[in-house]
């Protein structure tokens, strides 16, 4: 009985360090989003003062701040997606699109142009869930080298972001670096289970270099997706009640407390 015990004991130790190595060996080599299918988008709001183009020119924003960017898959074959990136704003009241198609490999988060050439690695989703303390590689096309370092845990406990589908798990990555001869210094928030950038700077993104744009002055912060963010924290919208609820309780108190008053004294006067 006892050598059966320890054969189950090393069969099972042989099993999950198996299943260890191969989850680290695909944490490296990276692996294809699941979400990632035709007709998945994500649509981002930056209420911006200025929009950077790759010619060193630049567009000021006085009116109407708000910069619409979005990506959508139209298509994915072997790894491969078809990604249409555009990018909305207006200046003196005329509303200005710029739009683009490029594919990316899903695994290493490369960017081509149709034509074929290699112009960067985007930032738009990273490997989902990490660990604490992580190094993980933000862009790497020789001779640049940008790393990252994962954030998670913040003062010992999980980090949060809000997003279209509530309060979600997160991880914040920074880094710094040259990116196309420009220094940077990259900071992105994304959803933990997913990988899906939540908020974050995009200097020489090449989603954004693909319609010609250097840089966009502000953050960008998520508005709206299809994909599945992961489960939703509910305790942070049941504590964003509370207020609401407590006014609501004291008010129904006051008013029961009132009228009893009301009631008592009425009770009083007729006995008299």
């Amino acid at each position: 009985m006892k050598k059966k015990a320890l054969l189950l004991f090393f069969l099972l130790f042989f099993l999950f360090s198996t299943m260890e190595i191969v989850s680290i060996v695909n944490a490296d080599s990276g692996c294809s989003p699941n979400w990632m299918q035709t007709g998945t988008f994500c649509t981002y709001l930056s209420e911006s003062s200025s929009i950077g183009f790759a010619d060193n020119s630049f567009v000021l924003l006085k009116d109407n701040k708000s910069v619409i960017y979005r990506w959508e898959c139209k298509s994915i074959t072997n790894n491969t997606a078809t990604l249409e990136i555009s990018l909305q704003y207006n200046v003196n009241n005329s509303q200005v699109i710029l739009n683009s198609s490029i594919l990316v490999d899903t695994r290493t988060k490369c960017v081509y142009l149709l034509n074929g050439s290699n112009i960067g690695q985007t930032r738009l989703w990273m490997e989902p869930t990490p660990v604490d303390g992580q190094n993980v590689t933000i862009w790497d096309v020789p001779p640049e080298h940008v790393g990252g370092t994962i954030t998670s845990i913040v003062y010992g406990k999980t980090l949060y972001c809000d997003t279209p589908e509530g309060q979600q798990a997160a991880f914040l990555v920074q880094g710094s670096g040259t990116i196309k001869g420009v220094p940077i210094a990259s900071s992105a928030t994304y959803e933990f289970d997913t990988g899906i950038m939540i908020n974050g700077n995009m200097l020489n993104d090449p989603t954004l270099l693909s319609i010609n744009v250097k840089n966009i002055s502000s953050r960008l912060e998520l508005l709206e997706t299809n994909i599945d963010l992961g489960p939703k924290e509910t305790m942070f919208e049941i504590l964003s009640y509370i207020p609401a609820v407590a006014i609501s309780v004291a008010i129904i108190t006051i008013l029961g407390v009132l009228l009893f008053r009301l009631r008592k004294r009425k009770k009083m006067s007729h006995a008299r």
